[in-house]
This record gives structure tokens, sequence and C-alpha cells, in this order.
């Protein structure tokens, strides 16, 4: 909040990932080494919840804290540091609560699909629930999609719920003139192979396009070394030709953002609300993008990407859709322009901090 001192509560192990060396940072950074070096597992994050709970206790006895704010991107169930302070707090927009649509539980692995279906038990809201009410301490839980806001309303029964995208962009990658495509026509998909995030669907929609005489490339980003052939293997039993295809591995930002810049087309077939960081930065540089029209990207007016809605006979209208996106004329100057605005007044990180800062003082007001 403006004209409050900042601390920021985080982990050592991971610092060359969370701030960079040489730049002045306006805040205060305390870390902590709980020797996790693996932080993409449940179990390290209930034990870094855990530990940190004693930090805090101790940080809020020594000193005068105002409000707390948990940031993370796990679900709401393994939530314990926000009510160990005992202060005003808000807790997300946390990402990762939505659940995929019943259309696709069988493009995965049993292993996979279980693990989705038990996404419908809301377990995880209702823990937060649990620990909302036996709190003295009032707060705000921000919900990432409708489908998130509805469960923390509904099962966790917790009233000062509100709907805020988790995404944000800044200001100087939001483009009123786009860039020109490159000369040769490409697709970029950005998911990488995690089975939640559609590649299997998008390889599908090709094979319909290369069958149709509709001969793109179709490049993948964030494709794994061990999952090159079986990603391969799946195109080439669908009939995708090898010259259709081109896998690229991890990279950095930047560079992913020169090749998403350059693409005829931009698709995202994500069945949740992952990807919706990627399509942002593609939308925000002006690039036709494609998505579902998952509950996730409720933050996306249909004027500014296509929307497709989740049918039974999904591989032919994605097919059709990209088809279609790729013969339409270019839009005009003054659609990106009122995109570049729209983008800076509602997704911009400027945007996003001064929402935020309104439910700092709301969450303050509802302690007096």
């Amino acid at each position: 909040m403006r004209g409050h001192e900042v601390t920021v509560l985080t982990t050592s192990e991971f610092h060359h990932l969370n701030f960079a060396d040489g730049v002045e940072r306006p805040f205060r950074v305390l870390e902590r080494d709980f020797g996790i070096r693996v932080f993409n597992s449940a179990r390290s994050y209930n034990y870094w919840q855990k530990r940190i709970c004693e930090v805090i206790r101790k940080l809020c006895h020594d000193e005068q804290f105002d409000l707390i704010h948990h940031v993370t991107f796990n679900q709401y169930r393994g939530i314990r540091d926000v009510f160990a302070a005992n202060i005003p707090y808000v807790i997300g927009p946390i990402g990762g609560a939505e659940v995929v649509a019943g259309r696709f539980l069988f493009d995965m692995p049993l292993k996979f699909r279980l693990k989705e279906i038990l996404r419908y038990v809301p377990y995880d809201t209702c823990a937060l629930g649990a620990r909302v009410r036996h709190t003295s301490a009032k707060g705000i839980v921000l919900a990432s999609t409708p489908q998130t806001y509805e469960r923390l309303k509904k099962y966790a029964r917790i009233d000062s719920v509100e709907l805020v995208p988790i995404i944000a962009v800044n200001k100087s990658e939001i483009l009123s003139t786009p860039p020109r495509p490159a000369n040769e026509p490409y697709i970029l998909f950005d998911g990488g192979t995690r089975h939640d995030k559609g590649l299997k669907l998008m390889i599908r929609a090709l094979a319909l396009l290369w069958k149709r005489g509709i001969n793109i490339k179709l490049k993948i980003a964030a494709v794994s070394e061990n999952c090159r052939a079986s990603v391969c293997s799946y195109a080439q039993s669908k009939g995708v030709p090898n010259e259709a295809l081109e896998l690229m591995p991890f990279m950095r930002r930047d560079e992913l953002m020169q090749i998403k810049a350059g693409a005829s087309l931009f698709v995202v077939t994500s069945y949740r609300d992952s990807g919706c960081m990627t399509l942002l930065e593609a939308v925000a540089l002006g690039v036709r993008s494609l998505c579902l029209d998952t509950p996730g990207q409720f933050w996306l007016p249909s004027q500014y990407a296509i929307k497709l809605p989740i049918t039974s006979d999904m591989e032919q209208r994605l097919a059709l859709a990209i088809h279609s996106a790729l013969t339409e004329p270019e839009n005009s100057k003054e659609y990106h322009t009122a995109r570049a605005e729209w983008l800076n007044r509602n997704m911009s990180w400027d945007a996003r901090m001064s929402m935020l800062e309104e439910y700092y003082h709301k969450a303050i007001e509802l302690n007096n």
C-alpha cells in the first residue's frame, strides 16, 4: 500500500528465480532456507507452510504489521500462514482450482483422470473455509475464476470473496501497433506436453487441416527432450507429417515473445485456467489468438480473441476455427487501439496493483 513499508517473506533456496541481482527493490526481503530443493510437490509446500508459520508468529510478535497478503499459485487447502499472523489478510488470487470439463477427461491417462475427478470434490475450499471461521481476524479471499468464486461461496461459506484475474502484463508489452507475422506462416502452441494443456486435441485438429490441404506448420513450445518422441509418435499416428511440426525446448521468455510476435495465429487449448498468462501476452502483442472458452478465460472479452465453446466435436470445430482465423483479413488500426486501451485499463500491472490496494484497505476496514 502507498505510504506503507512492505516486507516480503520467501525462500532463499529460490532467490535466483525471485529476484534479479543488482536491481534495487522498494521493499524489505526476508528469506528463510528450510532445505526445500523442489517446490512443486504437495509435500514440500505443506512443509513450507508448517515451518513458515513459526517465523510469522515471531515476526508479528516483534513488529507491528497492518496486513498480511498470501501470494501463491497453489490451491487453497494448504494455507495456514495467514491465520498464524491473526491480523487482517488478503489471500490470492490463486490458480489451479478450476476443474477440467468432463468432455476432456478421457484425453488423459487414468492416473491424471482420477486426479482431475478428485478436483470435483471441493475439499480444498472447504479446508480454507474452516480456517477462516476459526480465526478472529477478518480478510478477503480473491478467486481467479468464476468457478472458484462459486466454490468459495457455496462450499467454504466465505462471505468476503472477490473475483480477480491472477494475471497481468507490463504496459511496455501492450502494443497498439502489432508486429507483422513472419513470411512463412505458422501457428504457435505454447503449452508444453502436460495432459491438461490440450496438445493432443491440437494435434488432431492439425491432422484434419493437413488432410484438407491446409498445410501450415505448428510450432510447439516447451517440449522437454524426454517428451519429444511421444509427441512425434502421437502426431504420426494421427497422420500429421513430420514437416508439419517444430518442437521447441523451454526457452527464455523474451525469446518466446519474439516467436509469438511472428505467429499468424496463437492457440491455447488448455482445459482449465492454466495458459491464461501466455494468452494475455499474445493479446497484448496484438497477435490473433484462439482459446477454449473455459471459465478460466472469463477475463478476456470475445472481441479480442476467438473463444471456442466446448462441445462434443471439438477437433472439427477447432480445425474450422483455425482455418477461419488464418483466412480472415487483418484487424483495423481502430481495433488495435481499442484493444491496447482496454488492456492498459484492466490487465496491466498498474491496474492490478491499484485493485489490490483497494482490497488491502477493505480488509483492514473489516477489522475496525
